[in-house]
C-alpha cells in the first residue's frame, strides 16, 4: 500500500514538473503570453520527455544527470552575474537615497534648527545670528 501511494506521489510530482516547465518554456516562446496556447505547451512536454527518454534508454540515470548538470552549467555562470548585477543596484540604490536625503535635509536645514533667513547678504544667504551684520 505504501508502495503504490509513494509511486503515485512520486508520479504527481513529476507531471506538476513537467507541466510547470511547459508553461515557463511556452511563456518565452510565445514572447511572454501569460497564456501560452496548448499546442505550444504539449510539444514542450512531448520534447522534454522525449529527450529524458532517449538519455535514459542510452546511458541510464547517470547519463540524465551529466546532462542536466552540462545544460545548468551556463545557467548557474548567468545567475551568478544576475546576484552580482542585484547587489550593485542595490548600492546605486541606497546612494541614490542618501543623496534625495541629504538634498531635502539641506533644504529644510533652517527648519531643523529654527533659524529663519530675514535679509540676504551677497551669497543670497542671511545669518541672523550674527547681529544684522553682512558678512
Amino acid at each position: 500500500m505504501l508502495t503504490v501511494g509513494a509511486i503515485v506521489l512520486i508520479a504527481v510530482f513529476f507531471i506538476t514538473s513537467a507541466d510547470s516547465g511547459a508553461l515557463v518554456m511556452g511563456m518565452i516562446a510565445t514572447g511572454g503570453n501569460p497564456e501560452p496556447p496548448r499546442w505550444v505547451r504539449t510539444f514542450f512536454v512531448l520534447t522534454t520527455a522525449t529527450l529524458a527518454s532517449a538519455l535514459l534508454i542510452a546511458g541510464g540515470l547517470q547519463a540524465l544527470q551529466t546532462a542536466a548538470i552540462l545544460i545548468a552549467l551556463p545557467f548557474s555562470v548567468v545567475m551568478l552575474l544576475m546576484c552580482w548585477s542585484t547587489v550593485l543596484a542595490f548600492q546605486r540604490e541606497r546612494r541614490a537615497y542618501a543623496r534625495a536625503e541629504r538634498a531635502q535635509f539641506i533644504e529644510r536645514i533652517g527648519d531643523h534648527y529654527g533659524l529663519e533667513v530675514e535679509e540676504p547678504n551677497e551669497r543670497g544667504v542671511r545669518f541672523p545670528w550674527i547681529g544684522g551684520k553682512r558678512t
